[in-house]
């Protein structure tokens, strides 16, 4: 990094708030959102699977929101922990992201209601164990709760190619689930971890989940803002000091909510790379975002502050985490494949990630269109540095990578839904558009009232003339 000698200020409309001219923006956003999960839950009696399948939908959009603002989290407090000059003059629209984390508590109380009905609808594991069991007789064995014992292997209701009656649940289980397409996981697997997947206790851990992400957001945001005016220094040391506690603390929340949000739908399945899976996702997404945010915002003539230094250290940061993702996907998916566990190999099959031609489904593209779309088109798409020092070229990847994260969410979680048939409508796209924009809606009206750029941090000088090598 090069720094120039010439003092560097920054322009007027990134000294003032946006005030009133926040107003059209925000009430947009609220109306399309409103107006999208309204459409999306007038569409639920019209649609397969009902109640059921807003559930589903409704995890997908709201594990969306959620990645966004764990992911601003993450770059807040990171750049704090390395004291990264650089990201001074972009770090304000990531701080108000990781603010709004109380917002998705309220968001959350959906998911609650569907886990405290103790149904399993949604999750196999919140209902009493009687009637899990019931309903795996019923899927694999056509309700003959005499047949042998299943439960020392992870029943898949289709048989792979060549496989015995024993493994997919018999003839009449075939049947059943062929019309289904409903995966119900063994009732016994699921009964050994009752005690930590149990209403009682899922309840516990999200509110402390929230309850740490909600002070960290705040903390980090409010004293930015309050810098802005205090011009005090020894804040951002203040903020320094409290990153090594607030990442690590952010590493084990993170972990523990991935497995109780996407995981735990397939109660039987377990991965210990799912937190990293999950987390290499969220910065994608997020960096993504900020990098169409910072364009949009220059666009109306803010975030002047912003240059091409900046989107190309973005475009690195994206760069890496595509990387990434695609590093720790493959891991995961190498090591089960490797050790081929019953357990854990079920829960890819249901996902349409197998070589047999019998049990490929519509997933199972959308699992290769991942691994094109996800890893190695963007890898060489933006291996360039000309690339990452384009606006045009850059937006374009960004907002292929978001989609690509929406895709990656929705085949984590609608197999679980119905893993025969590809499901994605009304009420999908409806939550997904709603949540989003509503997040975005509450960012934009917290935002309103401050100025955009941090005004008085003690590295801004650095970030407004930092240079690439």
């Amino acid at each position: 990094m090069a720094q120039d000698h010439h003092p560097h200020t920054l322009h007027e409309a990134d000294q003032t708030p946006l005030g009133d001219k926040a107003g059209p923006a925000y009430r947009l956003l609220f109306t399309v959102g409103a107006a999208a999960v309204l459409l999306a839950v007038l569409a639920v009696p019209f649609s397969d699977g009902g109640v059921r399948r807003f559930g589903f939908a409704y995890v997908l959009a709201f594990a969306f929101v959620l990645s966004l603002g764990l992911g601003s989290l993450f770059f807040v407090v990171v750049t704090h922990l390395f004291r990264a000059g650089w990201a001074v003059v972009i770090r304000r629209p990531a701080e108000t992201f990781a603010a709004n984390l109380s917002l998705l508590a309220v968001m959350f109380v959906p998911i609650l209601l569907l886990v405290w009905a103790n149904n399993g609808l949604v999750y196999p594991w919140a209902q009493p164990n009687d009637q899990l069991k019931a309903k795996y007789y019923e899927a694999n064995y056509g309700g003959h709760s005499d047949a042998a014992d299943p439960g020392a292997v992870h029943i898949l209701p289709v048989a792979a190619e060549g496989d015995d009656a024993h493994h997919s649940g018999g003839e009449h289980g075939d049947a059943h689930a062929a019309s289904s397409g409903v995966h119900v996981p063994p009732y016994d697997l699921v009964e050994k971890k009752k005690a930590y997947l149990n209403i009682g206790f899922f309840t516990v851990r999200w509110i402390l989940y929230f309850v740490i992400w909600s002070i960290l957001g705040y903390v980090y945001w409010r004293t930015s803002i309050s810098q802005d005016v205090s011009g005090d220094h020894t804040l951002t040391n203040r903020l320094q000091g409290l990153a090594p506690a607030g990442i690590l603390l952010f590493a084990l929340t993170l972990t523990f909510a991935s497995l109780d949000l996407l995981m735990s739908l397939d109660p039987a399945w377990f991965s210990t790379m799912w937190g990293v899976y999950f987390f290499s996702g969220s910065v994608v997404s997020t960096v993504a975002a900020l990098i169409l945010i910072l364009m949009i915002l220059q666009h109306y003539g803010l975030m002047q502050a912003v240059n091409v230094e900046h989107y190309h250290d973005l475009g690195k940061l994206l760069f890496a985490f595509v990387f990434f993702w695609g590093y720790i996907a493959f891991s995961q998916y190498m090591l089960i494949w490797y050790a081929a566990i019953p357990e854990e190999t079920g829960w890819f099959e249901l996902h349409g990630v197998t070589t047999a031609p019998a049990e490929m489904t519509g997933w199972t593209v959308v699992a290769i269109v991942l691994l094109v779309g996800h890893l190695l088109i963007p890898f060489a798409g933006l291996l360039s540095r000309h690339v990452k020092r384009r606006k045009w070229s850059l937006g374009f990847w960004a907002v292929w990578m978001i989609v690509m994260h929406v895709i990656d969410l929705w085949w984590i979680v609608m197999p679980s839904f119905n893993y025969q048939q590809v499901t994605f409508g009304v009420v999908e796209a409806g939550l997904l558009i709603g949540l989003t924009s509503i997040f975005l809606g509450a960012a934009v009206y917290r935002a309103a009232s401050y100025p955009l750029v941090p005004q008085k941090d003690p590295r801004l000088q650095e970030s407004l003339a930092f240079e690439n090598l």
